[in-house]
C-alpha cells in the first residue's frame, strides 16, 4: 500500500476542534514539484473519497432510520458535512470533511452553526494540513475549537490479493448484516442496540455499488 502524504487533523468542536498552524507533510527541501503535486492529488483523493462515502452513509439511509437518529448530510464549501444527532459512536459520524481548498473562516462558522442548530454534542472538522488557513489559531479560538485526533490514510490496489490464510474471506450478504454490526460493536466498543442495527444493517449496504 502507499501511505497518504499527509495526515488529517480532526478537530472536535463545542466544547472542543483544530489548533495550528500545521505544516503540510510534503513540504521541505529537496522534494521535487512533481512529488508535491502527486502528494496533493493523493491527499485530495483521500479526502474526497471519504467525504463521498460519509455522505452516502447518511443520504442512503431509509427515511425511518434518518428520522430515528436525526441523520442528514449537506454540502459545505467544496466538501460535505454529515450529522447524526443521536450518534451511536460518541460523535464520530458528525463531521465536516472533503475540504480541498483553503478553509475560510465563514466555512468554519457555517459548520459550527449547523452542528449547534442540529443539537449535536460533538463534531469534527477534518482538515488535511495544506487547507488549514494562516489565521487558524484565531479562527479556532473564536469558535472554541481544540485539536483532536490525527489520521494517516493509506492507498492500495483494489484487486483481490493471492494470499495464504486459514481465515475465511467472503463477501458479506444481506443475511450477514446483524452479525456484522455485532462485530463492529465489539471492535469499536459501542452498544449493539436496536438503533445501531437500524443504522448499520440496511439492505442497501449490501446491494448496488455499496457491494
Amino acid at each position: 500500500s502507499v501511505m497518504s502524504p499527509s495526515t488529517t487533523v480532526i478537530s472536535i468542536s463545542p466544547p472542543s476542534a483544530v489548533a495550528g498552524p500545521l505544516v503540510p507533510a510534503w513540504t521541505g527541501p529537496g522534494l521535487s514539484a512533481t512529488i508535491r503535486r502527486m502528494n496533493q492529488e493523493w491527499s485530495d483523493l483521500a479526502e474526497l473519497t471519504e467525504a463521498v462515502a460519509m455522505r452516502r452513509m447518511m443520504s442512503d439511509q431509509p427515511a425511518g432510520v434518518a428520522e430515528l437518529l436525526h441523520v442528514s448530510a449537506n454540502p459545505l464549501a467544496d466538501g460535505e458535512q454529515t450529522i447524526v444527532v443521536d450518534d451511536l459512536m460518541w460523535g464520530y459520524w458528525n463531521k465536516a470533511l472533503g475540504l480541498c481548498a483553503p478553509v475560510a473562516g465563514a466555512t468554519v462558522t457555517e459548520a459550527v452553526e449547523a452542528a449547534t442548530a442540529a443539537g449535536v454534542q460533538v463534531f469534527a472538522l477534518q482538515l488535511q494540513p495544506r487547507v488549514v488557513p494562516d489565521d487558524w489559531e484565531a479562527v479556532a479560538e473564536r469558535h472554541g475549537l481544540t485539536e483532536g485526533t490525527t489520521f494517516v490514510k493509506c492507498f492500495g490496489p483494489i484487486e483481490p490479493r493471492d494470499v495464504e490464510t486459514d481465515l475465511q474471506i467472503v463477501r458479506l450478504e444481506r443475511e450477514d448484516a446483524g452479525a456484522m454490526t455485532d462485530v463492529m460493536a465489539a471492535g469499536f466498543g459501542f452498544e449493539p442496540s436496536d438503533e445501531a442495527h437500524a443504522f448499520f444493517d440496511g439492505a442497501h449496504f449490501f446491494e448496488g455499488d455499496w457491494a
